[in-house]
């Protein structure tokens, strides 16, 4: 390789490879905002509510499986490019030295690019669903990438020396051509087939949640408690009424879940919960009241008080009841999608509508 060329595709590299350090440095700014903003919120839960955080994970997921890669089969296209104009006042070797110098800058910068995103996106999901694995499973994604992708100069050097012993051409090899339609085909492959994941997936939430729309809650028998839930002298719930609704509280009660609630079938109702594993914890209520004439929007407002008594979380849920419906259920949520984080104590919870407290309801982590 000429010297002249060699010196400065070595400064070339050592100014490339400063803004790699600085762009993978930087990953440690978004772990310390993670940190700040879990202790400054805690119980952090996110920004912005979206029940469908975990489809949003496996898109995003999908998506930086891709972009990387596309982005091996972008840099051999970069690399592999060839220009068929010269500069006549400088030696062959020297223009087409300089020319791929060129090309692997924009190779790195892309690559720097394209290996930050992922930790943005993981950024991204902590900020909306408060899970602070999203954020460190993208992270770790990130690390690994630009540790693949990190340029190296004795690659840089026997892309110059091969450079300097090819000849200068303007069409694609075939070979070239192949690559690129398979990475293509490769990409749109991958998409089509996440595309289809979410139809799927949407397809299974809307059925599963107008199927427990419509199902009748259960009434228990007169005499009879409801299952798992606490009695009144040692809970000191309230079970009362909604006067709006003409409706009447007939069971509250909690059960332990992930983020996506468990079947109305399977849940295990109980006024204990184990620290080491729970996760959300739901409430459930049971109302009872006559047919109307039109359909009746409402909203249940909740106060999670903990354990020494300072409020752990406002939220509010927006319900509706139908015009045949004679009983329903309604349930919500807190907590978090890995468990351990729920201090040891008694909670109470207490359930509002329009300025009216109507149930209350007790649960103890052990």
């Amino acid at each position: 390789m000429d010297t002249l060329l060699r010196e400065k595709a070595e400064r070339q590299f050592k100014i490339i490879r400063w803004i790699g350090y600085v762009w993978s440095g930087s990953l440690l700014i978004i772990a310390i905002a993670v940190e700040v903003v879990k202790r400054q919120y805690d119980p952090f839960q996110g920004f912005v509510p979206f029940p469908q955080i975990e489809q949003l994970r496996y898109i995003l997921l999908a998506v930086a499986t891709i972009t990387l890669v596309a982005l091996r089969f972008r840099r051999f296209f970069i690399l592999s490019n060839t220009y068929s104009s010269l500069d006549s006042t400088k030696p062959t070797s020297i223009v087409h030295g300089e020319t791929h110098i060129q090309q692997l800058r924009l190779v790195a910068i892309i690559s720097y690019a394209v290996c930050y995103s992922i930790a943005i996106f993981g950024l991204v999901l902590f900020l909306v669903g408060g899970n602070t694995y999203d954020c460190y499973l993208f992270m770790a994604l990130s690390v690994v990438a630009f540790f693949i992708y990190f340029p190296r100069f004795d690659q840089w050097e026997q892309h110059l020396l091969k450079a300097e012993r090819e000849p200068i051409h303007s069409k694609k090899s075939p070979s070239g051509r192949v690559r690129q339609i398979v990475a293509i085909l490769l990409v749109l492959g991958m998409l089509f087939w996440v595309i289809a994941e979410m139809r799927e997936q949407d397809t299974d939430l809307k059925e599963k949640t107008k199927q427990e729309a419509l199902r009748p809650a259960p009434v228990p028998k007169e005499g009879k408690a409801a299952p798992s839930v606490m009695t009144r002298e040692e809970s000191k719930e309230i079970l009362g009424v909604i006067s709006s609704l003409d409706a009447k509280v007939t069971i509250l009660r909690f059960f332990e879940s992930g983020y996506n609630p468990t079947d109305m079938g399977k849940r295990d109702y109980a006024g204990q919960f184990r620290r080491d594993r729970s996760r959300y914890i739901y409430w459930e209520l049971h109302l009872e009241h006559p047919t109307r004439e039109r359909r009746s929007d409402f909203q249940i407002d909740e106060i999670w008080y903990k354990p020494d008594g300072s409020i752990l979380a406002k939220q509010s849920l927006k319900r509706h009841l139908e015009e045949s419906w004679v009983n329903s259920f309604h349930y919500h949520s807190r907590g978090w999608e890995e468990p351990s984080h729920w201090i040891p104590g008694k909670y109470r919870l207490e359930l509002s509508t329009g300025g009216s407290r109507f149930a209350v309801g007790f649960f103890t982590i052990i």
